[in-house]
């Protein structure tokens, strides 16, 4: 592993301590955990979640929506 720095708030900072006690860990597992949660959901693919709502009268529309919304 390798040791790095961050900044934060200090309310944020409390709060990561006394989750971190309550839960009997250390603050950096806590943060390894939390990041890797991050990372690991940016990873997933992103939907609109109103894609097929609406009527258009094309039903082609829905099932090809990533396709139209990635067209220039």
């Amino acid at each position: 592993m390798k040791r790095t720095t961050i900044l934060a708030d200090e309310s944020v900072l409390l709060e990561l301590k006394h989750r971190a006690k309550r839960e009997g860990r250390t603050v950096s597992e806590v943060i390894r955990e939390a990041l890797e949660d991050y990372l690991r959901r940016g990873e997933k693919k992103k939907t609109l979640s109103f894609v097929g709502a609406g009527r258009s009268g094309r039903k082609s529309i829905s099932e090809k929506s990533e396709e139209i919304l990635k067209r220039p």
